[in-house]
Protein backbone atom coordinates (compact mmCIF):
# COMPACT_ATOMS: atom_id res chain seq x y z
CA UNK A 1 0.00 0.00 0.00
CA UNK A 2 1.23 3.61 -0.51
CA UNK A 3 0.95 5.57 2.04
CA UNK A 4 0.57 9.45 2.06
CA UNK A 5 2.35 11.92 3.46
CA UNK A 6 2.00 12.48 7.43
CA UNK A 7 -0.03 15.99 7.95
CA UNK A 8 1.53 18.69 10.05
CA UNK A 9 0.77 21.82 11.36
CA UNK A 10 0.26 24.71 9.09
CA UNK A 11 -1.13 21.73 6.72
CA UNK A 12 -4.06 22.84 4.06
CA UNK A 13 -6.89 20.15 4.19
CA UNK A 14 -9.72 20.52 1.53
CA UNK A 15 -13.58 19.43 2.74
CA UNK A 16 -15.08 17.33 0.46
CA UNK A 17 -18.53 16.45 -0.40
CA UNK A 18 -18.62 13.09 -1.64
CA UNK A 19 -21.80 11.75 -1.29
CA UNK A 20 -24.48 14.13 0.82
CA UNK A 21 -24.58 17.80 -0.47
CA UNK A 22 -26.09 19.10 3.39
CA UNK A 23 -22.89 21.12 4.13
CA UNK A 24 -23.27 23.86 1.66
CA UNK A 25 -27.36 24.31 2.64
CA UNK A 26 -28.63 27.30 4.84
CA UNK A 27 -29.34 25.61 7.70
CA UNK A 28 -26.28 23.64 7.80
CA UNK A 29 -23.39 26.08 6.77
CA UNK A 30 -23.12 27.62 10.01
CA UNK A 31 -22.81 23.97 11.73
CA UNK A 32 -19.72 23.61 9.10
CA UNK A 33 -18.49 26.91 9.78
CA UNK A 34 -18.54 25.75 13.59
CA UNK A 35 -16.61 22.67 12.84
CA UNK A 36 -13.68 23.79 10.70
CA UNK A 37 -13.13 26.69 13.71
CA UNK A 38 -12.69 23.11 15.86
CA UNK A 39 -10.76 21.07 13.65
CA UNK A 40 -8.27 23.93 13.18
CA UNK A 41 -7.36 23.90 16.39
CA UNK A 42 -5.58 20.53 15.60
CA UNK A 43 -3.21 23.19 13.69
CA UNK A 44 -4.59 22.21 9.76
CA UNK A 45 -6.33 24.52 7.49
CA UNK A 46 -9.70 23.85 6.35
CA UNK A 47 -10.41 24.94 2.93
CA UNK A 48 -13.93 23.95 1.27
CA UNK A 49 -13.67 22.30 -2.34
CA UNK A 50 -14.91 24.17 -5.24
CA UNK A 51 -17.81 22.95 -5.02
CA UNK A 52 -18.40 20.81 -1.48
CA UNK A 53 -20.73 24.20 -0.43
CA UNK A 54 -23.21 24.30 -3.48
CA UNK A 55 -26.09 22.66 -1.92
CA UNK A 56 -27.77 19.47 -1.22
CA UNK A 57 -29.53 20.03 -4.95
CA UNK A 58 -26.88 20.42 -6.68
CA UNK A 59 -24.48 17.93 -5.85
CA UNK A 60 -27.12 15.58 -5.95
CA UNK A 61 -27.87 16.12 -9.56
CA UNK A 62 -24.17 16.50 -10.43
CA UNK A 63 -21.94 13.73 -8.86
CA UNK A 64 -19.20 14.98 -11.29
CA UNK A 65 -18.77 17.76 -9.47
CA UNK A 66 -18.47 16.25 -6.30
CA UNK A 67 -15.86 13.90 -7.86
CA UNK A 68 -14.06 16.97 -9.50
CA UNK A 69 -13.24 18.53 -6.17
CA UNK A 70 -11.43 14.96 -5.13
CA UNK A 71 -9.48 14.84 -8.40
CA UNK A 72 -8.35 18.51 -7.79
CA UNK A 73 -7.04 18.17 -3.87
CA UNK A 74 -5.15 14.68 -5.24
CA UNK A 75 -3.81 16.89 -7.65
CA UNK A 76 -3.02 20.22 -6.18
CA UNK A 77 1.12 20.07 -4.81
CA UNK A 78 -0.50 22.81 -1.72
CA UNK A 79 -3.38 20.10 -0.68
CA UNK A 80 -2.16 17.61 2.03
CA UNK A 81 -5.26 16.28 3.06
CA UNK A 82 -8.82 15.80 1.98
CA UNK A 83 -11.52 15.62 4.74
CA UNK A 84 -15.39 14.76 4.12
CA UNK A 85 -17.57 16.66 5.32
CA UNK A 86 -20.31 14.19 5.77
CA UNK A 87 -21.38 10.91 4.49
CA UNK A 88 -24.97 9.95 3.23
CA UNK A 89 -25.85 7.36 0.53
CA UNK A 90 -25.23 8.43 -2.89
CA UNK A 91 -21.12 8.24 -3.08
CA UNK A 92 -21.42 5.30 -5.75
CA UNK A 93 -21.89 7.82 -8.31
CA UNK A 94 -19.21 9.64 -8.52
CA UNK A 95 -16.60 6.61 -9.26
CA UNK A 96 -16.77 6.46 -12.10
CA UNK A 97 -15.69 10.45 -12.69
CA UNK A 98 -12.48 9.72 -10.54
CA UNK A 99 -9.15 10.04 -11.86
CA UNK A 100 -7.28 6.78 -11.15
CA UNK A 101 -3.57 7.99 -12.88
CA UNK A 102 -4.19 11.01 -10.98
CA UNK A 103 -4.96 9.68 -7.55
CA UNK A 104 -2.91 6.90 -7.72
CA UNK A 105 0.44 9.15 -8.50
CA UNK A 106 -0.43 11.68 -5.82
CA UNK A 107 -1.52 9.78 -2.24
CA UNK A 108 -2.97 11.79 0.45
CA UNK A 109 -4.37 11.41 3.40
CA UNK A 110 -8.07 11.37 2.69
CA UNK A 111 -10.20 10.51 5.96
CA UNK A 112 -14.27 10.00 6.07
CA UNK A 113 -16.83 7.46 7.21
CA UNK A 114 -20.28 5.60 6.81
CA UNK A 115 -21.18 6.27 2.85
CA UNK A 116 -17.34 7.61 2.46
CA UNK A 117 -16.57 4.18 2.18
CA UNK A 118 -16.99 3.65 -1.43
CA UNK A 119 -14.14 6.13 -2.30
CA UNK A 120 -12.11 4.48 0.44
CA UNK A 121 -12.78 1.20 -0.79
CA UNK A 122 -11.84 2.76 -4.27
CA UNK A 123 -8.22 4.04 -2.60
CA UNK A 124 -8.09 0.53 -1.72
CA UNK A 125 -7.67 -1.08 -5.11
CA UNK A 126 -5.53 1.67 -6.24
CA UNK A 127 -3.06 0.47 -3.55
CA UNK A 128 -3.44 3.50 -1.44
CA UNK A 129 -4.01 3.79 2.01
CA UNK A 130 -6.81 6.10 3.43
CA UNK A 131 -8.53 6.48 7.25
CA UNK A 132 -11.83 5.57 8.12
CA UNK A 133 -12.11 8.21 10.51
CA UNK A 134 -14.39 11.29 11.65
CA UNK A 135 -16.45 13.03 9.17
CA UNK A 136 -16.00 17.30 9.49
CA UNK A 137 -19.79 17.93 10.53
CA UNK A 138 -20.69 15.10 11.99
CA UNK A 139 -17.67 14.88 14.54
CA UNK A 140 -16.46 18.09 15.01
CA UNK A 141 -19.58 20.27 14.90
CA UNK A 142 -20.37 18.58 18.27
CA UNK A 143 -22.41 19.89 20.78
CA UNK A 144 -19.42 21.22 23.18
CA UNK A 145 -16.37 20.24 20.48
CA UNK A 146 -15.17 17.52 19.45
CA UNK A 147 -14.89 14.64 22.00
CA UNK A 148 -11.29 14.28 23.43
CA UNK A 149 -10.77 10.39 21.94
CA UNK A 150 -11.74 11.81 18.55
CA UNK A 151 -9.23 14.15 18.53
CA UNK A 152 -6.42 12.22 20.28
CA UNK A 153 -6.62 9.30 18.02
CA UNK A 154 -6.86 11.56 14.75
CA UNK A 155 -3.07 12.96 15.23
CA UNK A 156 -1.76 9.86 16.93
CA UNK A 157 -2.91 8.29 13.69
CA UNK A 158 -2.27 10.95 10.94
CA UNK A 159 0.09 13.58 12.71
CA UNK A 160 2.89 10.85 13.83
CA UNK A 161 4.95 8.24 11.55
CA UNK A 162 5.15 5.50 14.33
CA UNK A 163 2.97 3.04 15.01
CA UNK A 164 0.19 3.99 17.32
CA UNK A 165 0.32 0.39 19.66
CA UNK A 166 -2.09 -0.55 21.42
CA UNK A 167 -5.68 1.68 21.23
CA UNK A 168 -7.65 1.22 24.20
CA UNK A 169 -11.18 1.76 24.92
CA UNK A 170 -12.48 5.56 25.55
CA UNK A 171 -13.48 6.65 28.78
CA UNK A 172 -16.99 7.33 27.11
CA UNK A 173 -19.74 6.25 24.67
CA UNK A 174 -23.19 7.33 23.22
CA UNK A 175 -25.77 5.21 21.77
CA UNK A 176 -26.76 7.80 19.89
CA UNK A 177 -26.34 7.92 16.13
CA UNK A 178 -24.15 11.14 14.84
CA UNK A 179 -26.47 13.49 13.87
CA UNK A 180 -26.31 16.50 12.27
CA UNK A 181 -29.49 17.50 12.70
CA UNK A 182 -29.03 16.95 16.79
CA UNK A 183 -25.22 18.05 16.64
CA UNK A 184 -26.65 21.06 19.03
CA UNK A 185 -27.81 18.82 21.56
CA UNK A 186 -25.68 17.85 24.67
CA UNK A 187 -25.02 13.96 23.76
CA UNK A 188 -25.69 11.13 26.23
CA UNK A 189 -22.43 9.85 27.16
CA UNK A 190 -22.08 7.58 29.85
CA UNK A 191 -18.57 5.81 31.41
CA UNK A 192 -17.65 3.12 28.53
CA UNK A 193 -17.72 -0.67 29.51
CA UNK A 194 -14.69 -1.35 27.27
CA UNK A 195 -14.42 -3.86 24.53
CA UNK A 196 -16.40 -7.11 24.25
CA UNK A 197 -14.66 -11.07 23.38
CA UNK A 198 -17.70 -12.14 21.36
CA UNK A 199 -15.54 -14.92 19.72
CA UNK A 200 -12.35 -17.08 19.58
CA UNK A 201 -9.16 -17.40 21.46
CA UNK A 202 -5.66 -16.86 20.99
CA UNK A 203 -4.69 -13.72 19.08
CA UNK A 204 -4.78 -12.95 15.03
CA UNK A 205 -2.64 -10.87 13.05
CA UNK A 206 -3.91 -9.08 9.63
CA UNK A 207 -4.43 -5.63 7.71
CA UNK A 208 -7.49 -3.33 8.56
CA UNK A 209 -10.12 -3.79 6.35
CA UNK A 210 -13.59 -2.58 6.21
CA UNK A 211 -16.34 0.12 6.84
CA UNK A 212 -20.12 -0.74 6.93
CA UNK A 213 -22.34 -3.59 5.91
CA UNK A 214 -22.51 -2.22 2.57
CA UNK A 215 -18.91 -3.63 2.05
CA UNK A 216 -20.03 -7.04 0.02
CA UNK A 217 -21.88 -4.83 -2.55
CA UNK A 218 -18.81 -2.84 -3.94
CA UNK A 219 -18.25 -3.57 -7.27
CA UNK A 220 -15.81 -5.98 -7.67
CA UNK A 221 -15.32 -6.88 -4.16
CA UNK A 222 -13.84 -10.57 -3.83
CA UNK A 223 -12.91 -12.87 -1.09
CA UNK A 224 -9.20 -12.28 -1.66
CA UNK A 225 -9.93 -8.92 -0.52
CA UNK A 226 -10.34 -10.30 2.52
CA UNK A 227 -7.24 -12.42 2.85
CA UNK A 228 -5.40 -12.00 5.69
CA UNK A 229 -7.59 -9.02 6.92
CA UNK A 230 -8.95 -8.26 10.19
CA UNK A 231 -12.81 -6.54 9.09
CA UNK A 232 -13.54 -3.75 10.99
CA UNK A 233 -17.32 -3.40 10.80
CA UNK A 234 -20.18 -0.82 11.72
CA UNK A 235 -23.58 0.78 10.55
CA UNK A 236 -26.46 2.67 11.28
CA UNK A 237 -29.31 0.55 13.30
CA UNK A 238 -31.47 0.49 10.08
CA UNK A 239 -29.11 -1.87 8.46
CA UNK A 240 -27.16 -3.26 11.74
CA UNK A 241 -29.72 -5.75 13.93
CA UNK A 242 -29.40 -8.96 14.64
CA UNK A 243 -31.06 -10.69 11.39
CA UNK A 244 -29.09 -8.18 9.11
CA UNK A 245 -25.83 -9.16 10.93
CA UNK A 246 -26.55 -13.08 10.38
CA UNK A 247 -27.40 -12.64 6.92
CA UNK A 248 -23.90 -10.46 6.43
CA UNK A 249 -22.17 -13.79 7.66
CA UNK A 250 -23.98 -16.14 5.47
CA UNK A 251 -22.79 -13.81 2.81
CA UNK A 252 -19.30 -13.68 3.90
CA UNK A 253 -18.83 -17.26 4.50
CA UNK A 254 -21.08 -18.50 0.81
CA UNK A 255 -18.43 -16.19 -0.97
CA UNK A 256 -15.30 -17.52 0.67
CA UNK A 257 -14.20 -14.47 2.88
CA UNK A 258 -14.60 -15.90 5.78
CA UNK A 259 -12.22 -18.65 5.52
CA UNK A 260 -9.53 -16.05 4.68
CA UNK A 261 -9.98 -13.68 7.45
CA UNK A 262 -7.93 -13.34 10.73
CA UNK A 263 -10.10 -11.45 13.02
CA UNK A 264 -13.18 -9.18 13.38
CA UNK A 265 -14.12 -6.14 15.13
CA UNK A 266 -17.50 -4.49 15.55
CA UNK A 267 -17.51 -0.64 16.63
CA UNK A 268 -19.89 0.70 18.78
CA UNK A 269 -23.97 -0.40 18.65
CA UNK A 270 -25.54 3.18 17.75
CA UNK A 271 -28.78 1.88 19.93
CA UNK A 272 -29.23 0.33 23.27
CA UNK A 273 -29.00 -3.14 23.17
CA UNK A 274 -27.32 -6.15 25.22
CA UNK A 275 -23.83 -6.67 22.77
CA UNK A 276 -23.25 -10.49 23.12
CA UNK A 277 -27.06 -11.26 22.13
CA UNK A 278 -27.26 -8.93 19.41
CA UNK A 279 -24.12 -10.25 17.85
CA UNK A 280 -24.76 -14.09 18.99
CA UNK A 281 -26.77 -15.17 15.03
CA UNK A 282 -23.38 -13.34 13.65
CA UNK A 283 -21.24 -15.36 16.18
CA UNK A 284 -22.79 -18.68 15.86
CA UNK A 285 -22.86 -18.66 12.14
CA UNK A 286 -19.19 -17.82 12.14
CA UNK A 287 -18.15 -20.49 14.67
CA UNK A 288 -21.29 -22.98 13.92
CA UNK A 289 -22.39 -22.86 9.87
CA UNK A 290 -18.29 -21.54 8.52
CA UNK A 291 -16.46 -23.72 11.37
CA UNK A 292 -14.09 -20.50 12.68
CA UNK A 293 -14.80 -20.89 16.30
CA UNK A 294 -11.42 -19.80 17.49
CA UNK A 295 -11.11 -16.66 14.93
CA UNK A 296 -11.50 -13.73 17.72
CA UNK A 297 -14.41 -11.49 17.24
CA UNK A 298 -14.46 -8.37 19.33
CA UNK A 299 -17.51 -5.62 19.48
CA UNK A 300 -17.23 -2.06 21.56
CA UNK A 301 -14.59 -0.41 19.39
CA UNK A 302 -15.37 3.29 19.09
CA UNK A 303 -15.23 3.66 15.45
CA UNK A 304 -18.10 4.89 12.76
CA UNK A 305 -21.43 6.49 13.59
CA UNK A 306 -21.02 6.35 17.51
CA UNK A 307 -18.91 8.86 19.13
CA UNK A 308 -16.29 9.30 19.71
CA UNK A 309 -14.71 7.94 17.19
CA UNK A 310 -11.14 6.31 15.73
CA UNK A 311 -9.51 7.27 12.92
CA UNK A 312 -8.71 2.98 11.56
CA UNK A 313 -6.43 3.08 8.32
CA UNK A 314 -6.84 0.35 5.64
CA UNK A 315 -4.34 -1.69 5.30
CA UNK A 316 -2.30 -0.93 8.28
CA UNK A 317 -0.67 -3.83 10.24
CA UNK A 318 -3.19 -4.81 13.15
CA UNK A 319 -3.23 -7.86 16.25
CA UNK A 320 -6.00 -8.84 18.19
CA UNK A 321 -5.21 -10.80 21.76
CA UNK A 322 -8.38 -12.42 23.23
CA UNK A 323 -6.35 -13.10 26.55
CA UNK A 324 -5.78 -9.36 27.12
CA UNK A 325 -9.06 -7.67 25.13
CA UNK A 326 -6.53 -5.71 23.46
CA UNK A 327 -6.72 -3.97 19.86
CA UNK A 328 -3.03 -2.67 18.14
CA UNK A 329 -1.95 -1.06 15.32
CA UNK A 330 1.43 -2.55 14.85
CA UNK A 331 2.52 -0.09 12.44
CA UNK A 332 2.80 3.39 11.18
CA UNK A 333 0.30 4.72 8.22
CA UNK A 334 1.92 7.59 7.09
CA UNK A 335 5.37 8.87 5.98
Amino acid sequence: MKKPRMLRPGDKVVAVSPSWGIAGDPAILPKWERAVKEIEKLGIKIVPGENSLRGEDYLKAHPQARAQDINSAFADPTVSGIIANIGGNDSDRILPWLDKALISSNPKVFVGYSDVMNVHLYLYKLGITSFYGPNLLSNFAEYGGVRPYTAEWFKRILFTNTAPGMIPAASESTARTNDIFACDLPGRYRAETGYVLLSGRGSACGRLFGGHTGILDYPGITAEDFADKILFLEDIPEFFSPADLEEFAQRLGKMGALSKLQGIVFGKLCEEADVCRHFSGFVSTVSEAFSRPDMPIFANLNFGHSSPTLTLPYGAKARLDCANFSFEITESSVE
